[in-house]
């Protein structure tokens, strides 16, 4: 049995029948039969991955307080571990501080948040619940406030919370400010406070430093992150003295978690001079790995398009477009654009 693709650049298939998505669009599968011609096809549409949903990401910030209870048993991160009804699983504040008291939640990134629950209390006694406090977010320059709670009756005690609903606003911190500890005393006792959001994209290869295996004239790397995508005048370039492999590299002062990217290459104003086979490779702290590969290319930004090129997501502080095959007629890499998406 022979198997074959009709665009391996989003699908590639094996010859023990297997298929393999390598990038968003459709291909026509066949397979056919050393013998007596047989062949059959099917059309395989790959799908991009659906948009990660809302979901708590209070556990996975990095924590911070005013204060914490002097007996050194309760400290922050007691009120992300999912536990909502236990005494010993409480953040408390040390019981010799007045109010305001805080407790921060910082991420590695910004998020799309509209909701916040919070359980407060003591199961020993009634009526401990944090009396007054608001949730507030970093907005890049302060603290605003996107919802607040006076006189607070929802007691974690009896299985009571508070569901804090708002406009969805984008931020890296959150913020609960407690301006009264409970009715009763100065203290903040959380059972648990939940986070509900969901990760903000954004392409961060116009934020990396450039630099590139060859250069053709005025075709320089920060020609491929000026987000011009269908222009000649604006693309990287190798240079054509010089034989594959070629690479193009940026680089971060930070790691990021990556798991996209995309690919304009050619010739805007001729045919078929897509690059031809190349990988995206990542930095894993000792050397390059493969994320995702493409052989045969069919995507030419002659005709607007585009390698769309998902893969599992990876933490790397540096990413290399690696081509071993500049087009089909030439050995020359030109890349109009690359997005790098975190």
């Amino acid at each position: 049995m022979l198997w074959s693709t009709s665009n391996p650049s989003v699908v590639q298939a094996h010859p023990n029948g297997t298929i393999t998505a390598m990038g968003v669009g459709t291909a026509v599968v066949t397979v056919s039969t050393a013998e007596g011609g047989k062949t059959d096809s099917v059309a395989v549409e790959v799908l991009p991955p659906p948009e990660p949903g809302s979901q708590n990401i209070a556990p996975i910030a990095a924590l911070s307080a005013s204060s914490s209870h002097e007996n050194g048993s309760h400290p922050p991160q007691k009120a992300v571990d999912g536990i909502r009804d236990q005494d010993p699983s409480r953040w408390i504040t040390d019981t010799t501080t007045a109010a305001p008291h805080w407790l921060l939640l910082e991420w590695d990134r910004d998020y799309e948040i509209d909701r916040v629950l919070v359980w407060s209390g003591f199961n020993g006694l009634v009526g401990r619940q944090i009396a007054d406090f608001e949730i507030q977010y970093w907005d890049g320059s302060g603290w605003q406030m996107a919802a607040s709670v006076t006189n607070n009756p929802q007691d974690g005690r009896i299985g009571q919370y508070n569901e804090l609903t708002f406009p969805a606003v984008t931020t890296s911190k959150v913020r609960m400010y407690i301006t009264r500890g409970s009715a009763y005393d100065q203290i903040a006792r959380l059972f648990e406070i939940e986070v509900w959001g969901k990760p903000v994209t954004m392409n961060i290869a116009p934020l990396a430093a450039l630099s590139a295996s060859s250069v053709n004239g005025a075709y320089t790397p920060d020609k491929a992150v000026d987000g011009i995508k269908n222009q000649s005048a604006s693309r990287w370039m190798s240079d054509p003295a010089l034989a594959e492999p070629h690479w193009l590299q940026l680089e971060w002062d930070r790691a990021y978690t990556i798991g996209r990217v995309n690919i304009w290459s050619g010739f805007p104003d001729w045919v078929g001079s897509q690059l031809a086979d190349f990988e995206i490779q990542y930095w894993d702290g000792s050397g390059w790995q493969t994320a995702v590969s493409v052989t045969g290319n069919t995507q030419d930004v002659y005709y607007g398009q585009y390698n769309e090129l998902y893969f599992p997501a990876v933490m790397t502080d540096k990413l290399r477009l690696y081509i071993t095959r500049g087009s089909d007629s030439d050995s020359i890499a030109r890349l109009c654009e690359i997005e790098v998406w975190f």
